[in-house]
């Protein structure tokens, strides 16, 4: 929904947060940098194995490739090369509150970075230590003079407890991109 909203200029956001003053019946989602957990990205390859699905399957894929999908975006909207651009994704457990790495979107998010040679690509998330993701560097200098010196883009995928998110309000020359509720 997030895509179809975004080709209108719609925010997928603003709607979510419409739909859910239904009074009874409804539980909003948010849009992200995809799903992750143990659940809804591994569930549907149980049906898969003997059952034909075209519908699930395809949204299984489509869910799948999100967080490629937004590497490729958040480049392509980026004036620096793709060699020089420096990187922060912030959030990359799969859930707020929790450490869990488990088919994290933001884990996905960085890996695609790093897979098409980004120059710098790092993570900011205090409750996931460093040797969970041992491939993508961890950030750690949660100031707004940091982050403005050491970033131009700085990716919200998650609003994980234990950073104080109005440092990102106001910096200058770095870019903040959401990708969950502000």
């Amino acid at each position: 929904m997030a895509d179809a909203c975004r080709s209108h200029g719609i925010d997928s956001s603003e709607v979510a947060i419409a739909a859910a003053t239904k009074p009874f019946g409804y539980a909003p989602f948010y849009p992200s940098l995809g799903i992750g957990g143990h659940c809804i990205p591994v569930n549907p390859y149980y049906l898969f194995s003997n059952n034909d699905f075209p519908l699930l399957r395809y949204a299984t894929e489509v869910a799948k490739e999100r967080p490629s999908r937004l590497a490729d975006k958040v480049l392509e909207n980026s004036s620096i090369a793709v060699e020089d651009v420096r990187v922060l994704v912030v959030g990359v457990a799969f859930k707020r509150g929790q450490s869990n790495i488990s088919h994290s979107p933001g884990v996905a998010f960085s890996r695609q970075l790093l897979s098409r040679k980004v120059g710098k690509v790092a993570y900011c998330d205090p409750l996931v230590a460093q040797e969970h993701v041992p491939d993508v560097a961890q950030y750690c200098d949660w100031s707004k003079e940091a982050l403005e010196r050491d970033f131009d883009i700085i990716v919200v995928g998650l609003k994980q407890e234990g950073l104080d998110f109005s440092v990102l309000e106001g910096l200058g020359g770095c870019d903040v991109v959401w990708h969950c509720l502000k």
